[in-house]
């Protein structure tokens, strides 16, 4: 029988949706990097990696002697897109306000039916009121060499939602990329969502401004009538995406049709038969293949969201629908 106790440090304010918890060197994930000694632990952090200390207790049956040890990791994807920067992006932990989250004005709480959430058990509500407003600073100052240099790349995505009603409530998310003196140098706007027969995806990846240290997310939520304002947000990510040759985005010689797509993609402009792998937005790879002019990649397995696919020389985005 083993029984495990779990402590979670963190190193700094980040959000992480799953914890893989490895209990033996061979069965570890070729995503992450483990890093230790056999008597001390070896534990070298960025600001958006955690610390996991593992308290774990095996019960040997034939001895019923009980063995205590400690294993130390570090959770260091070795893919080029980490973990989702913002805290709380998904809603699961409430109140927002003290997990990582500023409220402006409404009510903001969780809201789990009625439509059900996106992703996960809840999503982002903003109470009964007229007007609302939320929102998050992300500190990437820790990038600055890389941002600065013109190399890093940020991917963002939200799902918006509205009560079925006439007029629709207003969901809406923006993201400021702000230098050291407050100033705004680009804006990623969503525009008013009032779709009330789906959760809508939108998603967005650009170089970050020379000079960006901080990356502002600002949820905003209008009532057009009602006594509630039912501009639902979930699934909020804001992740590093400089790993997979994302400098390719500027200088595309593929293009992907149709985007978004249901059921098939095709990528224009091949010559020649290439392999391909295909990965979600936390860098899992989900599929892999071979293609060539003409021929159609089918996606139907695939949930809705953005995907990366990946060739020898490029890498483009896809949203599967």
């Amino acid at each position: 029988m083993i029984s495990i106790n779990i402590k979670l440090t963190k190193v700094l304010k980040r959000s992480i949706k799953t914890v893989f918890i490895i209990l033996n060197a061979h069965e570890f994930n070729s995503n992450y990097t483990y890093l230790h000694t056999n008597n001390t632990p070896f534990i070298k952090s960025k600001p958006n990696n955690y610390i996991l200390e593992l308290i774990t207790y095996f019960t040997i049956l034939q001895t019923m002697k009980k063995m205590t040890y400690y294993l130390y990791f570090l959770l260091v994807p070795t893919f080029g897109f980490s973990q989702n920067l913002i805290e709380n992006g998904n809603a699961e932990i409430s109140p927002f306000t003290e997990n990582g989250w500023t409220q402006i004005t409404g009510d903001w709480q969780q809201r789990t039916e009625s439509p059900l959430p996106q992703d996960g058990l809840a999503y982002f509500f903003a109470g009964a009121n007229s007007s609302a407003e939320l929102f998050q600073d992300i500190d990437v100052s820790y990038n600055s060499t890389t941002i600065d240099g013109g190399n890093q790349y940020y991917t963002f995505s939200c799902y918006l939602h509205s009560w079925p009603q006439t007029p629709a409530d207003e969901g809406r998310v923006i993201v400021d990329y702000i230098d050291t003196e407050g100033f705004v140098l680009e804006t990623y706007d969503t525009g008013v969502n009032t779709t009330t027969d789906e959760w809508v995806l939108f998603s967005d990846t650009r170089l970050a401004p020379v000079g960006t240290r901080t990356i502002k997310i600002t949820l905003i939520s209008e009532r057009n009538q009602g006594s509630n304002n039912d501009g639902y947000i979930d699934n909020i990510e804001l992740t590093e995406s400089d790993g997979l040759n994302t400098e390719q985005f500027a200088k595309d010689k593929f293009t992907l049709f149709p985007n978004p797509a249901e059921r098939n993609i095709q990528i224009l402009g091949l010559t020649k038969d290439l392999s391909y792998e295909i990965f979600n937005m936390v860098g899992k790879k989900v599929a892999t293949g071979r293609t060539s002019k003409n021929n159609l990649i089918n996606i139907e397995s695939l949930t809705k969201g953005l995907y990366f696919i990946q060739t020898d020389t490029q890498t483009l985005k896809f949203i599967k629908k």
